[in-house]
C-alpha cells in the first residue's frame, strides 16, 4: 500500500518525495479486467527506503488499537459540564509550530497567544462539541480520533450571563432551552448522523434516524438519559421569551 491521498496520484506522491517516474519504475506492467486497470508496479529501492523509514516511525497497529481502546474506555468513564467546555473556550491558548503567527513587528513567525471572547449571544444558539481530533506524522500522513466523552448539558435553563461581555446581555434575561440535538455515531472516516429535536405544539423530543421517527416522551428523568449522550455533536438552543406557539407571528419569520 503506497501512502498517498485519495486525491493524489502516484506521479504526484513521488513528485513530492522529490522523486520523477521514470527514475523510480524499472519495472511496470499493466492489463486491463473490465473497466478496471490493474498495475504491478516494482519500487527502486530509493522509495522502499523511504517508505520503511516511514513505516518504522509509524505507530504500530497493535499499539495503536490499544491506544483507541484506551482512549474509549477513558472516554467513556470520563463526563465534563457544558459550562466547563463554555469556560475553557475562554481560555488563552498558544498557538503550536504548526499554527504559527506572522508578527509585523518582528517580520517572522511566531507562537501567538490567542483568546476567543463572546461578547454577545443571539436568539438562537447553536453549540458545536469538539468530537474530532486530528493528527498528523512528521510524513505528512494524518490520522485522527473520535471523542466520545459525556458532556452534560442542560435540557432547560442554561444561563449564559456568566460567558458574555455586552454590558446589555450581562444585566439580561440568558436562559436557554434546548430543542434539538444532532448526534453521531462511528469514527473519524466514517459514521452515521440522527437528531433529536423538541416538538414546539406538544413539547415532546422525537428521535429522527434516516426515515424513522421515534416519539421519546416519557418523564423527565428518562427522557434526559435518552438526550444526553456521548454522541452528541451539536446542540440548538433557544432564548427564553414569553413567546409561544399561539402568539408566534410566523409571518415575520418567514
Amino acid at each position: 500500500m503506497v501512502p498517498y491521498s485519495a486525491n493524489e496520484t502516484v506521479t504526484d506522491y513521488l513528485r513530492r518525495l522529490g522523486l520523477h517516474t521514470n527514475d523510480t519504475l524499472f519495472d511496470q506492467s499493466a492489463y486491463q479486467r473490465g473497466k478496471e486497470l490493474i498495475c504491478q508496479i516494482t519500487w527502486h529501492k530509493s522509495v522502499v527506503t523511504k517508505l520503511f523509514d516511514f513505516l518504522a516511525t509509524a505507530t504500530p497497529a497493535e499499539k495503536l488499537a490499544t491506544a483507541e481502546t484506551e482512549d474509549a474506555n477513558q472516554n467513556a468513564s470520563s463526563e465534563i459540564q457544558l459550562s466547563q467546555c463554555l469556560s475553557e473556550f475562554k481560555q488563552s491558548e498558544t498557538l503550536d509550530e504548526d499554527n504559527k503567527w506572522y508578527c509585523n513587528k518582528c517580520q517572522e513567525f511566531v507562537q501567538a497567544t490567542k483568546t476567543l471572547e463572546i461578547y454577545r449571544v443571539p436568539r438562537i444558539l447553536i453549540v458545536s462539541l469538539k468530537r474530532f481530533k486530528t493528527s498528523r506524522s512528521k510524513h505528512g500522513f494524518g490520522g485522527g480520533q473520535k471523542i466520545d466523552t459525556l458532556v452534560e448539558f442542560p435540557l432547560e435553563g442554561l444561563d449564559m450571563r456568566p460567558f458574555v461581555l455586552s454590558p446589555e446581555q450581562i444585566n439580561s434575561n440568558l436562559i436557554y432551552d434546548c430543542f434539538g440535538i444532532s448526534n453521531h455515531f462511528g469514527s473519524v472516516g466514517f459514521g452515521h448522523y440522527t437528531a433529536f429535536a423538541k416538538n414546539a405544539w406538544d413539547g415532546r423530543w422525537y428521535d429522527f434516524d434516516d426515515s424513522y421517527v421515534t416519539n421519546m416522551s416519557g418523564g423527565n428523568e428518562v427522557r434526559r438519559g435518552g438526550l444526553v449522550t456521548g454522541a452528541a455533536y451539536n446542540l440548538f438552543f433557544r432564548l427564553r421569551s414569553d413567546m409561544t406557539m399561539e402568539n408566534l407571528d410566523f409571518e415575520r419569520l418567514a
